[in-house]
């Protein structure tokens, strides 16, 4: 198994995983490996919205 083949399954798995957020569909976005596991996944509007919250409370303290 080569580099490119991990790679795919990884994607594989996280289209298959679902967003851990909000439940919904992979979409592009973060994907959290230990190993050869996927641990966590967060779809791009998850990643978004988290980062858009993150700089307004920074804005606010």
């Amino acid at each position: 198994m080569d580099f490119d083949d991990v790679e795919v399954s990884v994607v594989e798995a996280a289209i298959h995983r679902g967003c851990d957020q909000c439940g919904g569909h992979w979409d592009g976005g973060r994907i959290v490996v230990r190993g050869d596991e996927v641990v966590g996944v967060t779809c791009q509007s998850c990643v978004d919205d988290r980062e858009i919250r993150g700089s307004t409370s920074r804005l606010l303290h």
